[in-house]
Protein backbone atom coordinates (compact mmCIF):
# COMPACT_ATOMS: atom_id res chain seq x y z
CA UNK A 1 0.00 0.00 0.00
CA UNK A 2 1.37 3.43 -0.88
CA UNK A 3 2.27 5.85 1.84
CA UNK A 4 -0.24 8.65 2.35
CA UNK A 5 1.11 12.05 1.35
CA UNK A 6 1.51 14.46 4.21
CA UNK A 7 -0.68 17.52 4.27
CA UNK A 8 0.52 20.75 5.82
CA UNK A 9 -1.59 22.36 8.54
CA UNK A 10 -3.40 24.70 6.14
CA UNK A 11 -4.33 21.80 3.82
CA UNK A 12 -5.50 19.72 6.79
CA UNK A 13 -7.63 22.63 8.02
CA UNK A 14 -9.12 23.12 4.54
CA UNK A 15 -9.97 19.41 4.22
CA UNK A 16 -11.49 19.30 7.72
CA UNK A 17 -13.62 22.36 6.99
CA UNK A 18 -14.72 20.91 3.65
CA UNK A 19 -15.71 17.62 5.26
CA UNK A 20 -17.53 19.39 8.08
CA UNK A 21 -19.51 21.72 5.82
CA UNK A 22 -19.83 19.06 3.06
CA UNK A 23 -19.35 21.70 0.36
CA UNK A 24 -17.52 25.04 0.18
CA UNK A 25 -17.69 27.87 -2.27
CA UNK A 26 -14.39 28.88 -3.81
CA UNK A 27 -14.52 32.08 -1.76
CA UNK A 28 -14.98 30.12 1.49
CA UNK A 29 -12.09 27.79 0.60
CA UNK A 30 -9.78 30.71 -0.22
CA UNK A 31 -10.72 32.43 3.06
CA UNK A 32 -9.85 29.23 4.95
CA UNK A 33 -6.40 29.12 3.32
CA UNK A 34 -5.86 32.86 3.92
CA UNK A 35 -6.87 32.53 7.58
CA UNK A 36 -4.51 29.59 8.00
CA UNK A 37 -1.65 31.61 6.45
CA UNK A 38 -2.43 34.50 8.82
CA UNK A 39 -1.94 32.07 11.72
CA UNK A 40 1.49 31.13 10.38
CA UNK A 41 0.51 27.96 8.52
CA UNK A 42 0.95 27.72 4.77
CA UNK A 43 1.86 30.63 2.52
CA UNK A 44 -0.18 33.81 2.05
CA UNK A 45 -0.39 33.14 -1.69
CA UNK A 46 -1.61 29.53 -1.42
CA UNK A 47 -3.98 28.64 -4.24
CA UNK A 48 -7.13 26.59 -3.57
CA UNK A 49 -6.72 24.51 -6.73
CA UNK A 50 -3.13 23.65 -5.84
CA UNK A 51 -4.15 22.75 -2.27
CA UNK A 52 -6.86 20.44 -3.61
CA UNK A 53 -4.36 18.71 -5.91
CA UNK A 54 -2.19 17.91 -2.90
CA UNK A 55 -5.22 16.88 -0.80
CA UNK A 56 -6.41 14.58 -3.60
CA UNK A 57 -3.11 12.70 -3.58
CA UNK A 58 -3.78 11.85 0.06
CA UNK A 59 -7.42 10.98 -0.50
CA UNK A 60 -6.82 8.76 -3.53
CA UNK A 61 -5.95 5.67 -1.50
CA UNK A 62 -9.34 5.95 0.22
CA UNK A 63 -11.21 6.25 -3.10
CA UNK A 64 -12.19 9.82 -2.28
CA UNK A 65 -11.51 13.00 -4.21
CA UNK A 66 -12.20 16.71 -4.02
CA UNK A 67 -14.13 17.81 -7.08
CA UNK A 68 -15.48 21.18 -8.02
CA UNK A 69 -18.31 22.44 -10.16
CA UNK A 70 -19.68 25.71 -11.37
CA UNK A 71 -23.20 25.77 -10.01
CA UNK A 72 -25.68 25.92 -12.88
CA UNK A 73 -28.03 28.85 -12.64
CA UNK A 74 -25.80 30.86 -10.32
CA UNK A 75 -25.59 34.48 -11.39
CA UNK A 76 -21.89 34.75 -10.64
CA UNK A 77 -20.74 31.30 -11.90
CA UNK A 78 -20.19 30.19 -8.32
CA UNK A 79 -17.54 27.51 -7.99
CA UNK A 80 -18.30 24.91 -5.30
CA UNK A 81 -16.02 22.15 -3.94
CA UNK A 82 -16.96 18.85 -2.24
CA UNK A 83 -15.38 15.53 -1.32
CA UNK A 84 -16.88 12.74 -3.43
CA UNK A 85 -16.73 8.97 -3.23
CA UNK A 86 -15.16 7.45 -6.34
CA UNK A 87 -16.51 3.92 -6.00
CA UNK A 88 -19.93 2.43 -5.38
CA UNK A 89 -18.78 -0.30 -3.00
CA UNK A 90 -20.28 -1.85 0.13
CA UNK A 91 -18.71 0.85 2.31
CA UNK A 92 -20.33 3.59 0.22
CA UNK A 93 -23.69 1.83 0.32
CA UNK A 94 -23.51 1.26 4.07
CA UNK A 95 -22.45 4.81 4.93
CA UNK A 96 -23.90 6.74 1.99
CA UNK A 97 -27.19 7.60 3.61
CA UNK A 98 -29.17 6.84 6.70
CA UNK A 99 -32.43 7.80 4.99
CA UNK A 100 -35.28 5.32 4.80
CA UNK A 101 -36.87 4.48 1.42
CA UNK A 102 -39.77 6.93 1.92
CA UNK A 103 -37.27 9.63 2.85
CA UNK A 104 -35.20 8.89 -0.27
CA UNK A 105 -38.42 9.31 -2.24
CA UNK A 106 -38.43 12.97 -1.16
CA UNK A 107 -35.05 13.48 -2.83
CA UNK A 108 -36.01 11.53 -5.95
CA UNK A 109 -39.30 13.39 -6.29
CA UNK A 110 -37.59 16.75 -5.80
CA UNK A 111 -35.08 15.99 -8.56
CA UNK A 112 -37.82 14.73 -10.89
CA UNK A 113 -39.95 17.84 -10.34
CA UNK A 114 -36.97 20.18 -10.73
CA UNK A 115 -36.13 18.42 -14.01
CA UNK A 116 -39.69 18.98 -15.26
CA UNK A 117 -39.92 22.61 -14.09
CA UNK A 118 -39.56 25.60 -16.40
CA UNK A 119 -37.18 27.13 -13.87
CA UNK A 120 -34.28 25.35 -12.18
CA UNK A 121 -36.23 25.15 -8.91
CA UNK A 122 -39.58 24.10 -7.47
CA UNK A 123 -41.70 25.29 -4.56
CA UNK A 124 -41.20 23.04 -1.55
CA UNK A 125 -44.98 22.70 -1.28
CA UNK A 126 -44.99 20.73 -4.57
CA UNK A 127 -43.42 17.74 -2.81
CA UNK A 128 -45.93 15.10 -1.76
CA UNK A 129 -44.86 11.82 -0.18
CA UNK A 130 -48.02 10.25 1.29
CA UNK A 131 -46.14 8.00 3.72
CA UNK A 132 -44.50 10.99 5.46
CA UNK A 133 -46.20 13.42 7.81
CA UNK A 134 -45.56 17.14 7.35
CA UNK A 135 -43.06 17.24 10.24
CA UNK A 136 -41.17 14.23 8.86
CA UNK A 137 -41.07 15.84 5.41
CA UNK A 138 -39.63 19.02 6.93
CA UNK A 139 -36.94 16.99 8.74
CA UNK A 140 -35.96 15.13 5.58
CA UNK A 141 -35.74 18.37 3.60
CA UNK A 142 -33.68 19.96 6.36
CA UNK A 143 -31.30 16.96 6.22
CA UNK A 144 -30.99 17.08 2.42
CA UNK A 145 -30.31 20.82 2.48
CA UNK A 146 -27.84 20.57 5.39
CA UNK A 147 -25.93 17.85 3.52
CA UNK A 148 -25.97 19.99 0.36
CA UNK A 149 -27.91 17.48 -1.79
CA UNK A 150 -30.57 20.15 -2.29
CA UNK A 151 -30.46 23.94 -1.92
CA UNK A 152 -33.19 26.07 -0.39
CA UNK A 153 -33.07 29.69 -1.51
CA UNK A 154 -32.88 31.89 1.56
CA UNK A 155 -36.14 33.62 2.43
CA UNK A 156 -38.17 31.56 -0.08
CA UNK A 157 -39.56 28.08 -0.56
CA UNK A 158 -37.54 27.64 -3.79
CA UNK A 159 -35.81 24.26 -3.78
CA UNK A 160 -33.06 23.43 -6.30
CA UNK A 161 -30.39 20.81 -6.87
CA UNK A 162 -27.40 21.15 -4.52
CA UNK A 163 -23.69 20.88 -5.30
CA UNK A 164 -23.23 17.36 -3.95
CA UNK A 165 -25.91 16.09 -6.33
CA UNK A 166 -24.11 17.66 -9.30
CA UNK A 167 -20.77 16.24 -8.18
CA UNK A 168 -21.79 12.75 -7.05
CA UNK A 169 -24.93 11.90 -9.02
CA UNK A 170 -24.58 13.43 -12.50
CA UNK A 171 -26.07 10.37 -14.26
CA UNK A 172 -29.17 10.42 -12.03
CA UNK A 173 -29.64 14.14 -12.64
CA UNK A 174 -29.23 13.73 -16.38
CA UNK A 175 -31.80 10.91 -16.42
CA UNK A 176 -34.21 13.46 -14.91
CA UNK A 177 -33.58 16.12 -17.58
CA UNK A 178 -31.19 18.15 -15.45
CA UNK A 179 -28.10 19.14 -17.39
CA UNK A 180 -24.74 18.03 -16.10
CA UNK A 181 -22.67 20.75 -14.58
CA UNK A 182 -19.06 21.26 -15.55
CA UNK A 183 -16.94 19.11 -13.24
CA UNK A 184 -13.45 20.32 -12.42
CA UNK A 185 -10.89 17.71 -11.46
CA UNK A 186 -7.87 18.80 -9.42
Amino acid sequence: MSEMNSLDVSQQALLQLLMTKRALTDHEAQLALTDSAALGHGSPGDDVSHAFKIINRSLKMMNLEVRSTIMPGSDDNQLVHAVVNLVNDDIAKMNGTKLQPAELDVYKQAVQLIGQADESFIDVQALQVPTLKKAQMAQVLQHLVAHRWLELEEGTDNLSVGPRSYLELPDFLESNQIARSQIIYH
